[in-house]
């Protein structure tokens, strides 16, 4: 039963580590864990609290969340197959691929919190007037 979707509501998925951003907490260092991929610190935390504040596990019979995380595991391994080949080129054909993977994850993090705007006609992205990126390297041209 899904009341929001019966009252006209739309669903929009979210984390704690959102939540966090939303609060004012920094993203903090970036962290590339194993078997999870690449994260920042405030991520991994709320990762870290959506695991515990799980309704599914906390309110199941322990076979049944058992289960129920299975599912959630299989589900990621899938994403990681449909997605092998970019993440292979990264991995491979990068100069730098921990740099290269630290910068899609960011931007991306970034656009998905609103802390980048599309701006100008090509469609770029322009950070906000008041974000200070601090993984730039300041002694680039």
């Amino acid at each position: 039963f899904d009341a929001a979707t019966a009252l006209g509501v739309p669903s929009q998925p979210t984390d704690f580590g959102e939540t966090l951003h939303v609060w004012g907490v920094g993203e903090g260092p970036f962290l590339e864990i194993p078997f999870t991929g690449p994260t920042t610190l405030r991520d991994a935390t709320g990762t870290l609290v959506d695991l515990l504040a799980n309704p599914v596990s906390n309110n199941l019979p322990s076979r049944e969340a058992f289960w129920a995380n299975a599912l959630k595991l299989l589900s990621r391994l899938r994403d990681r197959d449909r997605f092998a080949a970019t993440v292979e080129s990264i991995l491979y054909d990068s100069a730098d691929s921990y740099a290269q993977s630290r910068l899609i994850y960011l931007e991306s993090r970034r656009f998905q919190l609103g802390q980048l705007d599309r701006v100008g006609e090509a469609g770029t992205t322009e950070p906000d007037s008041d974000f200070i990126d601090p993984y730039e390297d300041p002694y680039a041209e």
